[in-house]
């Protein structure tokens, strides 16, 4: 009997973002996926107290909750549920909170190759599982993990300090064997025993110690890997058990990573991920529009005719209300409200190649973060030009 469909709980509020997760997971095989969607979190407790999501990909800024209220409410509701974050900004700070929240995994709003959001999905409900057993206090048998195995990300078990198991990619990333025994490295070390002190907090109400941070592993020919990395504690009575999760970023003298992987978690401390340095020209940031997501845009429609027309509808009635919104925000002086609006136009203009348009909405949002007022001032006086040759390149975008 063919293994059941993994039921999909997609809660999002903007239409655009929707579809795009909607047409990921239509490209996966056949009668993998059962997709449905809400568009608050009342909505989605309605529909989970219906049937039972395997995985809930849930937006952290929703008409009825901000930030975390929603994890926290589905996470009440329905405990089994894997979580996915969804949002348009890769934060370090959210990254990290999300998972110590309860979250499986954090992904950032966007185009993706085909094939990657179904994995991120599958993965959740692994990581769900294991988490779960993690948690309860009877002894774990080994093999009782090996779903770990499926995992892009290097994942070691341990328990009271012995490590009990580690999966095919963390042997693969520190050419570990059990017939070759060899230390931890000592990122790992240093990982598991900053836990709850340093780089990390701990989950609110019941669950593990959450730390979070990035380092360089050596590797047994030599070779550096940069990583981050996330470790969660549990407190049972045989000794403290932990789950480390470790992805490479690169390695040296092999390149930079391959794109989209799942994000992952950075240091934490509210450092600003992009410093504010001198203040480009538009001219300065390279093409109106990304060839490559062009390529990835076109792959996600498939033979579907309608999806490019539809997906350039959206981005000229919305992003023109965004524009409209956020330049009235900043004639308000409304800090805030720029921040969020260049927030949404960030991840709006990202669906549609328009790289430059989200380089400055990202930069209008650290500017706020910030509290840099006059920063924010010139950087959205580049937005309505660079909105209009956004719309005059779309009328034959790239492949076309």
């Amino acid at each position: 009997m063919p293994p059941r469909p993994l039921e999909v709980l997609l809660v999002e509020d903007q239409s655009g973002d929707a579809r795009l997760v909607e047409l990921a997971l239509a490209s996966e095989p056949a009668g993998e996926f059962v997709l449905r969607r809400a568009t608050r979190i009342s909505e989605a407790l309605a529909l989970l107290g219906e049937r039972h999501a395997d995985v809930l990909l849930l937006d952290l800024g929703l008409p009825d909750s901000q930030g975390f209220e929603g994890l926290h409410a589905i996470r009440a509701a329905d405990p089994r549920t894997a979580v996915v974050v969804l949002s348009g900004t890769e934060d370090p700070e959210l990254v990290g909170r999300a998972v110590g929240e309860g979250a499986e995994e954090y992904e950032v709003k966007g185009l993706t190759a085909r094939g990657y959001l179904g994995g991120v999905v599958r993965a959740a409900v692994v990581l769900r599982a294991s988490r779960a057993r993690l948690a309860d206090p009877r002894p774990v048998e080994p093999e009782e993990l090996s779903e770990l195995d499926t995992l892009s990300e290097a994942v070691a078990v341990l328990e009271a300090d012995r490590l009990r198991r580690v999966n095919r990619t963390w042997r693969r990333l520190f050419d570990w064997s059990e017939k070759v025994p060899v230390d931890l490295p000592s990122l790992v070390r240093d990982a598991v025993t900053r836990v709850g002190r340093v780089g990390g907090r701990p989950a609110t109400g019941p669950g593990p110690i959450t730390a979070w941070g990035e380092g360089v592993v050596q590797r047994a020919d030599g070779r550096k890997t940069s990583v981050r990395y996330i470790v969660e504690t549990w407190p049972v009575p045989s000794g403290p058990r932990v789950l480390l999760r470790i992805r490479p970023r690169a390695a040296t003298g092999t390149g930079s990573g391959s794109g989209r992987d799942p994000a992952w978690v950075a240091p934490s401390g509210g450092a600003d991920p992009t410093p504010l340095g001198p203040l480009p020209n538009r001219g300065d940031r390279g093409a109106v529009l990304d060839s490559d997501a062009w390529v990835a845009i076109r792959e996600i429609a498939g033979g579907d005719p309608t999806f490019v027309p539809q997906l350039l509808e959206s981005f000229r009635t919305y992003g023109a209300e965004l524009v409209t919104a956020l330049v009235a925000a900043d004639d308000r002086r409304d800090l805030d409200e720029v921040q969020r609006s260049a927030h949404t136009l960030k991840s709006t203009s990202a669906q549609v190649g328009a790289t430059r348009l989200a380089e400055i909405s990202r930069d209008i949002e650290n500017a706020c973060r910030a509290g840099r007022s006059d920063r924010a001032r010139e950087l959205v006086a580049q937005v309505e030009p660079e909105f209009r040759e956004v719309l005059k390149a779309l009328r034959s975008p790239p492949g076309a």
